[in-house]
C-alpha cells in the first residue's frame, strides 16, 4: 500500500514537472521524448553557467567588443590570495600596466580604442592565476553609425507626422 501511494505521488509530481517544462519552453510537445528534449534544452543554460562560475581564473563577458567596454571577473579563492592585481598588456602600444588592485572579483573596462588587449590576473606577490584573457576591441565604422542615425531620424519623422495628422483628423471630425 505504501509503495502504491509513493508511486502515485511520484506520477503526479512528474506530470506537474512536465507541465512546467512545457510552459517554460513555450512548446506543447505531443510525445514524451519531445518533452524530455525540451526539458534538457531548458536546463542546459543553468548547467553551463554553474560550471563557468566555479572555474578559477579570469573570465570576460565577451571576446570582441564593438563598443569599447567589457567586464572582467574572477572567482575569489582566499586560499590563493587575499587581494588581486589585474595586468593589462596593449598589443598595439606594447605596454603593460596594472589597471586594478584590490579584493573585488570583477571590474569594468571602458573607453578602449580599437586594438587587442591581454589581461592577466595575478596575486599581490606577482604570481599568475589561471590563463590570460584576450579582448579585441573593434568599433563599428562611422558610416554604419551614421546610417543607423539616419534610419532612426526617418522613423522618428514618420511617427511625428502620423501623430500630427491623426490629431488634426480627430480635431476636424469634432
Amino acid at each position: 500500500m505504501l509503495f502504491t501511494d509513493t508511486k502515485a505521488q511520484a506520477a503526479r509530481a512528474g506530470s506537474k514537472l512536465i507541465k512546467a517544462y512545457r510552459a517554460a519552453c513555450a512548446c506543447r510537445p505531443v510525445r514524451k521524448w519531445q518533452t524530455i528534449v525540451c526539458a534538457i534544452i531548458f536546463t542546459i543554460p543553468f548547467l553551463s553557467s554553474a560550471g563557468y562560475a566555479s572555474q578559477p581564473g579570469l573570465h570576460a563577458d565577451q571576446e570582441i567588443s564593438t563598443a569599447g567596454y567589457y567586464q572582467l571577473s574572477w572567482t575569489r579563492d582566499d586560499a590563493v590570495a587575499d587581494a588581486y592585481m589585474l595586468e593589462e598588456t596593449d598589443e598595439g602600444a606594447g605596454s603593460t600596466s596594472i589597471i586594478y588592485e584590490g579584493v573585488d572579483t570583477a571590474t569594468v573596462i571602458s573607453g578602449k580604442p580599437d586594438g587587442v588587449y591581454h589581461y592577466t590576473l595575478r596575486t599581490v606577490d606577482g604570481s599568475s592565476i589561471g590563463k590570460p584573457v584576450t579582448i579585441t576591441v573593434k568599433h563599428h565604422p562611422l558610416a554604419t553609425a551614421f546610417n543607423f542615425f539616419l534610419v532612426g531620424a526617418i522613423v522618428f519623422i514618420f511617427i511625428l507626422v502620423a501623430i500630427i495628422r491623426g490629431n488634426r483628423t480627430q480635431a476636424t471630425q469634432r
